[in-house]
């Protein structure tokens, strides 16, 4: 989304270098849609989690250098004369990724992608010559006579039309539920409302539909377009023509679906996206006639701008939107940090943590309360970048430290309180744990470290922590575990999942190892203390020593 927002503000004026990391952006984003549509056809969780991780660093990648060329930032440290990302980037790009000719190294994976798939994702984001001329042509203010007497169409885009008065009344009402056109059909979303708002609130857009969301809320939507281009050409229009929150929502024969399943169809019908157009042409007879903030919505209050904040957190993002929210859009969650990018869109996070369980428990709660694309990030003295790689610097560098633990305060539905912070931590699941069915541990010895107790403090590696019963594919790679039992315990109504027990940090470091080989790539040492789990600054002290 940001490299989609931000790609039409690329200054024209550029040099040789930084003309060389726009194609190399270019490639990159091309890479994160093919990794994200191979991620949409393969039936393997793990293959499937794989490339998600790996189109999601890429679309990182592009987008932090995208910025680099919309700031005019010097590019020495950022490319060479051979056009390869440059290993001395840590600064500038939150993942290091190579291009050249043969092989797109997006990850420390090393996964490799041939110069034939690199080639196939370009050819469907080439420039389409007459695509574009027919689009323009399209977009002029045409003034042809539309059936109704005294109605002209005064703008036009393949799937829109702007008449020059009201396109709804109440003899002729905004259509609910109608029956959609089958196949793949991309419409921008103009707001969801609680109450039915007037059939002419519109004015001259049209075809406008209404869908029901089930929770009460009507979606408004305007246009049936087959093309995503024109879709995102009009939602730029209507952002700026008093609809702020429009954005593009996609569907397949009648049901909503998501951008990676339509990338994947698109790519399976062999078509292909043609050059992006930055408007519509649509400028007049677009306001809305109602007011695009109601009465009942208070505006979210932000507790702290995240870029500028000190040492390292971790948080929840709830999303990127291209205004100041209000507080019902994020669920009345509490406390609330912000952060401007430069292109003006607004992203959203929840919580300030240290406490690694908790901050997963968390951020499950708040997918659960409607936030489905809600996930974990951290920030480095006000920079963002993605979890693994803030834990790894935490681990690698002792003198890093924590900004102060402010966790989500969640609202409580059976209560007149806004919001309360809910204690979890009494709390046991009500299901089975996990077990691999190992019932003895390796005896002790000087050369293992292993431990005979958990009197004082011991090491562990925690491979999960989960709510709910531990998914298929992830049970199939801790059976995989058979020199220790998988033992449990139960923090923050979460059941923790553990394997080792040792004197020193360095012998847990190699079973640690031998967990990320066996594909439970998320494993980690933990410090526990009588029994006790140890988080942040105290854990720190002993991971460090």
């Amino acid at each position: 989304m940001e490299y989609e927002t931000n790609k039409n503000t690329i200054p024209k004026n550029l040099n040789a270098d930084q003309t060389k990391v726009k194609s190399n952006v270019i490639n990159l984003n091309a890479e994160s849609k093919n990794l994200l549509i191979r991620s949409s056809k393969t039936n393997d969780p793990a293959e499937r989690l794989k490339l998600l991780s790996l189109a999601a660093k890429t679309g990182l990648t592009a987008a932090t250098q995208l910025n680099f060329l919309i700031n005019k930032q010097p590019t020495a440290n950022l490319v060479t004369v051979n056009n390869k990302v440059s290993n001395n980037t840590t600064n500038a790009v939150a993942t290091t990724t190579k291009t050249n000719n043969n092989t797109t190294n997006a990850v420390a994976t090393n996964t490799k992608t041939n110069n034939n798939t690199t080639n196939a994702v370009a050819t469907n984001t080439k420039t389409n010559n007459t695509t574009v001329n027919n689009t323009e042509n399209n977009t002029e203010n045409n003034t042809a006579t539309n059936n109704t007497a005294g109605t002209k169409v005064i703008a036009r885009i393949e799937g829109l039309e702007v008449l020059n008065k009201n396109a709804y009344s109440e003899a002729k009402p905004i259509p609910v539920d109608a029956k959609m056109p089958d196949g793949l059909i991309f419409r921008v979303q103009i707001g969801a409302f609680k109450t039915k708002i007037p059939n002419n609130s519109f004015r001259g857009l049209t075809p406008v539909n209404a869908e029901t969301a089930g929770n009460g809320y009507t979606r408004d939507t305007a246009g049936n377009f087959v093309k995503i281009e024109n879709a995102s050409a009009v939602k730029n229009d209507l952002q700026k023509n008093g609809y702020p929150d429009a954005f593009v929502v996609v569907f397949f024969n009648g049901k909503r679906i998501t951008l990676a399943e339509a990338l994947a169809i698109l790519e399976r019908e062999g078509k292909t996206m043609g050059t992006t157009i930055a408007s519509a042409g649509i400028k007049d007879n677009v306001n809305p006639n109602f007011a695009t903030k109601t009465e009942t919505e208070i505006p979210v209050v932000v507790t702290k701008e995240l870029e500028k904040t000190k040492n390292l957190l971790y948080t929840v993002q709830i999303g990127v939107y291209s205004r100041l929210i209000s507080k019902e859009r994020l669920k009345s969650l509490s406390p609330i940090y912000s952060e401007q990018l430069p292109n003006g869109l607004y992203r959203y996070t929840a919580g300030i943590y240290n406490n690694v369980d908790r901050l997963i428990n968390d951020k499950r709660r708040v997918i659960d309360l409607g936030i489905k694309d809600a996930f974990v990030t951290a920030y480095i003295d006000g920079k963002r970048m993605p979890y693994n790689d803030a834990k790894a610097k935490k681990e690698a560098d002792s003198s890093i430290v924590f900004e102060a633990e402010n966790p989500i305060i969640f609202p409580d539905i059976n209560s007149t309180n806004p919001a309360t912070n809910t204690p979890v931590s009494s709390i046991t699941p009500t299901f089975a744990p996990f077990t691999n069915n190992v019932k003895e541990k390796p005896a002790a010895t000087p050369e293992n470290g292993v431990k005979e107790n958990e009197d004082g403090v011991t090491f562990k590696v925690q491979i999960g922590a989960y709510s709910k019963p531990v998914p298929d594919d992830v049970a199939a790679r801790f059976n995989g575990v058979k020199t220790w039992p998988i033992e449990n315990k139960v923090i923050n109504a979460l059941y923790i999942y553990n394997i080792g027990s040792f004197t020193e940090a360095k012998f847990a470091k190699q079973l640690k190892e031998e967990a990320v080989a066996l594909g439970i790539t998320d494993a980690f040492i933990v410090v526990y203390k009588d029994g006790q789990k140890l988080f942040g600054a105290a854990a720190s002290e002993y991971l460090n020593r």
